[in-house]
C-alpha cells in the first residue's frame, strides 16, 4: 500500500486523473472543514510512493474535486467561501478563473461527462444544503443532486435542444440556462450524502446512501416527469 500524509489538512475528495493513471487530485481542509484554509494537491504515483507535484493553499476549506474532462491539465475545486475554483497545474501559484455564484459552501462539484464543454445553468429547489451531484454519463442535460432535505432529485440543466457551450472555462462561458427539477426520490430518513449512476445497462439505474444506514438502488427514469 501507497500512503502520502496531507499534514495539518483533512482529506476531504479524492480523484484519479481521466488522463494519467498515475495523477490523483485531493481537496483537503484544515480542521475537517469547519474553519480556517484549504489545500489541493497534485500527487504522482511513482515507484519511489507518492510524490507531490504541486499544491495550492486556499483562504477557505475545499470540500470536493473534480478534473477536468477536456484539458489534461486543469481541474475545479469547490470551496467554502461559495466559490468554484479552476486551477491549471502548469500555473504555480494561482487558481486561473473562480465563480462565484453560491452565497454558502460549495459542497460538490462534477464535470459533465457527455456534453465536456457545457458550464452553467441554476437550478433551485433542495430545501437544504446539496451534499453531492452527479451528471448523468448517458444523457448531457440530466444530473442527480442528494440533500440534507432527505432526497435525492434529478434535473435537467435546460439545454435540451441546445447548441454547445464555449469549450474554454478560461473565459465567460455561454449565456447561463435555467434547469428545472424532474423529479424527486424520497425514501431516506436521514441526510443523504452519497449519490453515483450506473455506467451499463439501463441509462437509469443509480445508488444513494445516507445517514439513515440505507443504500438504495434505483431507477431515475421511474421519477422522471
Amino acid at each position: 500500500m501507497l500512503e502520502y500524509r496531507t499534514e495539518g489538512f483533512n482529506g476531504c475528495a479524492v480523484k484519479y486523473s481521466p488522463f494519467f493513471d498515475s495523477r490523483i487530485a485531493v481537496a483537503a481542509s484544515s480542521n475537517f472543514g469547519l474553519v480556517g484554509n484549504g489545500r489541493f494537491y497534485i500527487l504522482n504515483l511513482t515507484p519511489q510512493g507518492i510524490l507531490p507535484q504541486q499544491s495550492y493553499t486556499t483562504q477557505d476549506a475545499l470540500y470536493d474535486v473534480a478534473w477536468s474532462e477536456i484539458h489534461e491539465n486543469q481541474a475545479l475545486v469547490a470551496s467554502g467561501d461559495g466559490s468554484i475554483k479552476l486551477f491549471d497545474i502548469a500555473v504555480n501559484e494561482f487558481p486561473v478563473q473562480g465563480w462565484k455564484e453560491h452565497s454558502r459552501e460549495v459542497f460538490s462539484v462534477h464535470w459533465n461527462l457527455v456534453a465536456k464543454d457545457r458550464f452553467s445553468s441554476t437550478m433551485m429547489g433542495h430545501e437544504y444544503a446539496i451534499r453531492k451531484v452527479s451528471w448523468s454519463p448517458h444523457l448531457s442535460h440530466v444530473l442527480l443532486s442528494a440533500s440534507y432535505d432527505m432526497t435525492c432529485r434529478v434535473w435537467t440543466d435546460g439545454s435540451e435542444g441546445t447548441p454547445p457551450g464555449d469549450a474554454d472555462l478560461t473565459r465567460s462561458g455561454p449565456t447561463s440556462t435555467i434547469g428545472r427539477e424532474l423529479g424527486r426520490m424520497g425514501r431516506h430518513t436521514e441526510f443523504v450524502t452519497g449519490i453515483d449512476w450506473c455506467l451499463f445497462g439501463s441509462e437509469g439505474w443509480c445508488a444513494s446512501c445516507g445517514w439513515d444506514e440505507r443504500l438504495c438502488v434505483w431507477d431515475a427514469r421511474a421519477i422522471m416527469a
